[in-house]
């Protein structure tokens, strides 16, 4: 079985049996925690167990060498700590932000088919935020539910990425699940939501489950949604968030709340067309499979019906959500990340 290896000060290392930094370190399942060094840009690191940081406002710095760090298993920060890893990688487990805590990755994260980001911390790509993301496993934001941050140049779901949400009422972080991004999006992959603590949904129900301070493009190549009254659960993509909807009424295609001409022009796009059935967003609100006539009746039985809801929530806000830097050099890096990002 794993062990436990605790590093304690500030300047702790792990050191091989001559005293120098390992070339090459393995942990298949022990847990090793607490601040502090791994490697000094001369260590390849394999991790199967668990590497946290967990010492409240201090960090543990996991330092690889070109060969880079292959994670099976676990990288956690909590307790307010930071996690800090000084390399890009390629992600097959899990990394986790919890409240109050960072994970700071200063290369591109690869986050493969197996790879899951998750908690409700913060994820800073470098240190000004402008570090790229592939995402082409999970991203879960919160802890049943809760608000994960991201702060990176552009976050790019692939088609085996996915965006996981639980919802559970209407106040985001608290009783859904939601990422803020600093930055861009691009959407791809699936989007999985599902139904949390009872919660029942009503006509109306609007979830912000991404918004973010840059763009947000693409769609969803699949959508797995719960059942829900009128319309049902429905998707819609803004220009800076993600939307989780209760349809209004019949017709409502892309479930922004009204029905008009953008509704008209899905089911004129996929006339004729075999779709998956009872799919609004492909043009099949009469749900047998086809695009014709039914559908297009539907439309223009409830056309101007319904409330258009808010074209775009509010944007993030770097210092509401961001935790507040341990030190002074820490404040000027945030302040930097800011002036960095409105300069883009």
């Amino acid at each position: 079985g794993g062990g436990t290896v605790e590093m304690i000060g500030a300047n702790a290392r792990i050191l091989d049996e001559g005293g120098a930094v390992l070339g090459h370190l393995t942990n298949n399942d022990h847990l090793i925690h607490g601040r502090g060094s791994i490697g000094v840009n001369r260590t390849q690191i394999t991790n199967g167990g668990m590497i946290v940081s967990d010492i409240a406002l201090a960090t543990m710095t996991i330092d690889v060498d070109p060969r880079g760090l292959i994670n099976t298993g676990t990288l956690r920060a909590e307790n307010t700590a930071t996690l800090h890893i000084v390399d890009a990688f390629a992600n097959d487990g899990d990394i986790v932000a919890t409240m109050g805590s960072t994970v700071r990755i200063d290369g591109t994260l690869t986050n493969n088919a197996g790879g899951t980001l998750s908690g409700n911390g913060v994820f800073q790509m470098g240190n000004t935020g402008l570090v790229d993301i592939q995402n082409d496993g999970a991203i879960a934001p919160g802890a049943s539910p809760g608000k994960l941050v991201i702060d990176a140049g552009t976050i790019t779901f692939g088609a085996t990425g996915s965006l996981e949400v639980e919802l559970g009422g209407l106040t985001a972080g608290t009783d859904y699940d939601r990422i803020d991004v600093f930055g861009d999006v691009v959407i791809d992959g699936t989007l999985d939501a599902s139904i949390f603590g009872g919660y029942v949904p009503v006509v109306g129900d609007t979830f912000d489950v991404l918004v973010a301070d840059g763009s947000v493009s693409g769609s969803f190549s699949s959508v797995n949604l719960p059942a829900g009254p009128g319309a049902g659960f429905g998707v819609f993509v803004g220009s800076n968030f993600v939307r989780v909807t209760v349809g209004l009424i019949q017709g409502d295609l892309n479930f922004d709340g009204f029905v008009g001409i953008s509704d008209l022009n899905i089911v004129l796009a996929n006339w004729n067309l075999n779709v998956v059935a009872g799919d609004p967003s492909m043009g099949d609100p009469s749900g047998d499979g086809f695009v014709g006539i039914d559908d297009l009746n539907q439309v223009l039985a409830n056309w101007n019906g319904g409330t258009p809801f808010p074209s775009a929530p509010t944007p993030p806000v770097v210092s509401a959500t961001v935790p507040e830097p341990a030190t002074a050099g820490l404040m000027m890096l945030g302040l930097a990340c800011v002036t960095a990002r409105r300069r883009r």
